[in-house]
């Protein structure tokens, strides 16, 4: 909008709203220099076109803050992946339990998983196993066949045998594994 002079304002909360990086930052002070921002409105602040010192003085202080969140959130789920508990969806066939925090195993395809593990571990081709599956009635939860992509990446997920990888560490988390590590 502000290429096109549609639009000469904004309004935001806080700055942190406006800039996630360097390259946010300086579209928004480069637009400010050549006029087609007149104005930023936030809470603490009203910044016009020639206040673009202290524009990039409050975006420093936004960056900061935003590189202090993603370290404290970062924190959070590692501390939660050490306590085995569930910080987001669980990989396909596992349900994610709200009152343990722990993933429960979808006992209707629990055999299903087992099974592409199982071809696969006799060389099986993943294109063969999808379609050896779709015969025998597994599908996603939307009942569409599962596709080539899909099962590649739940033979790689360490998940299914109790492990999850985060941040490049393994944690064993408190869930019933559907196959062995061997």
């Amino acid at each position: 909008m502000f290429e096109k002079w549609t639009a000469d304002i904004i309004i935001t909360q806080h700055l942190d709203r406006l800039t996630r990086n360097a390259v946010d930052e300086w579209t928004l002070k480069w637009y400010a220099q050549s006029w087609k921002i007149k104005q930023i409105h936030c809470k603490e602040w009203v910044f016009t076109w020639d206040q673009v010192l202290m524009l990039s003085i409050h975006f420093w202080f936004s960056n900061q803050y935003i590189v202090d969140l993603r370290k404290k959130v970062m924190e959070w789920i590692e501390t939660k992946i050490k306590w085995g508990w569930i910080v987001w969806p669980v990989p396909l066939w596992y349900v994610n339990n709200r009152i343990t925090r722990w993933a429960d195993v979808d006992d209707w395809n629990m055999h299903y998983i087992q099974r592409i593990f199982e071809l696969r571990s006799d060389n099986v081709p993943l294109r063969k196993i999808v379609d050896i599956l779709f015969e025998e009635g597994f599908r996603t939860r939307k009942w569409w066949k599962v596709t080539k992509t899909v099962m590649e990446r739940m033979v790689k997920n360490p998940f299914y045998y109790w492990v999850i990888e985060y941040a490049g560490e393994l944690y064993e988390w408190k869930h019933q594994a559907l196959i062995s590590r061997e």
